[in-house]
C-alpha cells in the first residue's frame, strides 16, 4: 500500500507500471477478470479513521486510473471492474455511512473528474473485511460477537462480498471452529435475518444521511489535501501519509490507555483468566514454525534442482529486454513465459528491477543468479 512501507520492496514507479501491465492486459485479453483492488483495509487497522481510509483508497486509485489513462485505455475499458477492499469496524452506524459516502464520491469522481459515460463505471464494489484490530485476546469468545456487529454494518452498507474474522485471530491462525463460526455467521445473515431483502434499508434516517454528509464531507477534504501534495504516490514520498497513519495510531492508543475508548475486557470489565470462557484455539510452537520454514526451503531447492535451468535463464533474460524498452512495454506475457519455465516471483520481479536500475534484491541478500 501506499501509505505503509511498499517501496522497500517495490519502488512506487515500478509497482504502479506493473499495476498498470496488469490492468492492460486484462483489458485486452480477460474482459471478466477484475485486475485491480484497492485495500483500505490494510490502512484502516493501523489506526486510520472512516475519512481517512476513503481518502487513501480513492486517491490510490486515481494514481493507477491516470496512469491507465496515460497507458491509451479508456476509464470505461476497465473502471467497472475496479473493486476496494474496505474494512468494517466496530462502529456501527459510520461503517454504514462510510461505505454510502463512498458510493457517491465514486460516481461523481468517475461521472464528473474523469468523463466516464458507462454507468458501470459510477457503481462502486465493494468487499469488506470485519476489523481484525478490534479483536481482544482477553475474553475472545467476545469477539464473536464483535465480529456479528460489524458484518452486520457491512450487509447493511451494501457490500458486494464480505470476509469475517475468526474469533481467535487475535491470538493465533483461526482454529477450524472460529472459521465454522465465521462461516455460519454469513449463512445466518443472509438466511435467516432478512437483512439482505432491501437495498439501503437505514436510507432517510436523520442521523445516518447527517453521518454520511459529514464522512463525504471530510473525504472530500482530504483528497484536496491530497492533490495539493501532488497526489497520492507524491504525498507519500513526501512522508505526508505515513505521518498521518502514525499519528492516527498514536491518538488510538492513547484514547485507549486513558480510558476514553472502552474496550469489553482489556481497559474496563476484566475479569481474571481462570474465568474466561475456554476456547479451542490453534497455537503455533517455535518447532512447529521451523519445520514450515524448512519445507519451503526444500521445496524450493528442490524445483531449482528439477527445473531446467537453461530454460529459466532464456525465459529471464527475454523478460529483462521487454523491461528495458521502457514504461509502455507490458510485461505480463514475459512473466507468465518466466513462470511457466519455473522461475520463482523473486527472481521474476529481481529481474524487473535489475532493468530498471534497482538492486536485484531490495534486501541485498541475493544476486541475480544467471548473471
Amino acid at each position: 500500500q501506499f501509505a505503509m512501507n511498499w517501496d522497500i520492496c517495490n519502488p512506487l514507479d515500478l509497482g504502479i507500471k506493473l499495476c498498470v501491465d496488469g490492468i492492460e492486459f486484462c483489458t485486452r485479453h480477460m474482459p471478466l477478470w477484475h485486475p485491480l483492488c484497492i485495500a483500505g483495509y490494510d490502512m484502516r487497522e493501523l489506526g486510520i479513521n472512516a475519512a481517512q481510509e476513503l481518502a487513501f483508497s480513492f486517491a490510490e486509485a486515481l494514481v493507477y486510473i491516470r496512469a491507465a489513462l496515460n497507458r491509451g485505455l479508456e476509464i470505461d475499458q476497465f473502471a467497472p471492474r475496479i473493486v476496494f477492499s474496505f474494512g468494517a469496524n466496530i462502529d456501527f452506524f459510520e461503517e454504514i455511512a462510510k461505505v454510502r459516502a463512498a458510493r457517491r464520491i465514486w460516481a461523481r469522481m468517475l461521472k464528473e473528474e474523469l468523463g466516464a459515460k458507462d454507468h458501470r463505471s459510477w457503481k462502486l464494489k465493494v468487499s469488506m473485511k470485519t476489523s481484525g484490530s478490534s479483536l481482544t485476546t482477553q475474553q475472545p469468545i467476545n469477539n464473536i460477537i464483535r465480529t456479528t456487529i460489524e458484518a452486520l454494518a457491512a450487509v447493511l452498507a451494501g457490500c458486494q462480498s464480505m470476509e469475517p474474522c475468526g474469533y481467535d485471530e487475535a491470538i493465533a491462525e483461526p482454529s477450524e471452529e472460529a472459521a465454522t463460526v465465521a462461516l455460519n455467521l454469513q449463512h445466518i445473515l443472509s438466511y435467516e435475518t432478512g437483512v439482505v431483502n432491501t437495498p439501503d434499508p437505514l436510507g432517510g434516517s436523520y442521523y445516518l444521511e447527517s453521518l454520511t454528509n459529514q464522512i463525504e464531507e471530510g473525504v472530500r477534504g482530504l483528497l484536496r489535501k491530497i492533490e495539493e501534495l501532488g497526489g497520492m504516490r507524491a504525498a507519500t514520498e513526501k512522508g505526508w501519509c505515513r505521518q498521518e497513519v502514525q499519528r492516527a495510531y498514536v491518538e488510538r492508543l492513547r484514547e485507549t490507555n486513558n480510558r476514553k475508548r472502552i474496550v469489553v475486557g482489556v481497559n474496563d470489565f476484566a475479569v481474571p483468566k481462570e474465568k474466561e470462557i475456554p476456547l479451542p484455539l490453534k497455537r503455533y510452537r517455535k518447532k512447529d514454525q521451523e519445520i514450515f520454514q524448512e519445507n519451503i526451503q526444500r521445496q524450493v531447492k528442490n524445483l531449482r534442482a528439477r527445473r531446467d535451468n537453461a530454460q529459466v535463464k532464456n525465459a529471464l533474460e527475454a523478460l529483462k529486454k521487454a523491461a528495458e524498452k521502457g514504461e509502455k512495454e507490458n510485461l505480463v506475457r514475459p512473466m507468465i513465459n518466466a513462470y511457466k519455465a519455473y522461475a520463482t516471483m523473486g527472481e521474476i520481479l529481481g529481474t524487473i528491477r535489475l532493468a530498471y536500475g534497482y538492486d536485484y534484491d531490495p534486501f541485498g541478500c541475493l544476486e541475480y543468479p544467471f548473471a
